[in-house]
C-alpha cells in the first residue's frame, strides 16, 4: 500500500513539476538508462569534490547518490523540494553504468544538491514525500550540469541543474 502511495505521489510530482528545466524524470529509477548523444563525452569518474576544485559550468555530469536530507520550502504558489545526496561511484564506467537496475555503486566522495519545483503539490503532500525519502534509504540518479556551488552545513557543494533524474529505494545497491 505504501509503495502504491509513493508511486502515486511520484507520478503526481513528475506531472506537475519541473527541475529548473524540462526534466525527463523517472518513475522509480527505470527510464533514465541512456545518455543523450547531445551531452557528448561524460567523465564518469568525476566526483563532487573534483567539481569543487575545478568547477566547469555547463559540463554534463551523471551522478548517483544516497539521499541524506530532503528539505521542503513553500515558495508561494509552488513548493521547492531539495535533495542533499551523498555521492556514490559507479562500479562500471560509461553508459553501461546506468543501463541496468539496481545500479551497482561504491562509496563516493562528497555531496551534491538538486531540487525540483512542484506547482500543484500541497505542503502536506510534500512533507509526506520528504518523510518517505528520508525514513529509509533512497537513491537518486541525476544527469545535468553544474548550476553553482552552494553552501550547506558549512561546506561547498555542487548544485546541479537537472535535465534527467530518477529515484527510489531500489535504484542502487552499494557494493562494499
Amino acid at each position: 500500500m505504501m509503495r502504491k502511495i509513493f508511486y502515486i505521489i511520484l507520478i503526481l510530482l513528475l506531472v506537475t513539476s519541473c527541475a529548473y528545466t524540462p526534466s525527463q524524470n523517472d518513475k522509480g529509477g527505470n527510464s533514465f538508462r541512456d545518455v543523450p548523444p547531445e551531452w557528448g563525452k561524460i567523465n564518469w569518474d568525476k566526483t563532487p569534490n573534483d567539481v569543487i576544485r575545478d568547477p566547469i559550468k555547463d559540463e554534463h555530469l551523471i551522478w548517483i547518490g544516497l539521499v541524506r536530507n530532503v528539505s521542503v520550502t513553500n515558495k508561494g504558489d509552488k513548493i521547492e523540494i531539495e535533495w542533499l545526496c551523498e555521492h556514490l561511484t559507479f562500479t562500471e564506467l560509461g553508459p553501461v553504468a546506468i543501463s541496468t537496475r539496481p545500479i551497482k555503486t561504491h562509496k563516493g566522495q562528497g555531496f551534491f544538491v538538486f531540487s525540483i519545483i512542484a506547482k500543484e503539490m500541497s505542503m502536506a503532500q510534500a512533507m509526506k514525500f520528504k518523510k518517505e525519502h528520508t525514513s529509509s534509504p533512497h537513491y537518486v540518479l541525476v544527469g545535468g550540469t553544474l548550476d553553482s556551488l552552494v553552501e550547506r552545513e558549512g561546506k561547498k557543494i555542487p548544485f546541479l541543474y537537472v535535465l534527467r533524474s530518477g529515484w527510489g529505494p531500489d535504484l542502487a545497491k552499494i557494493i562494499e
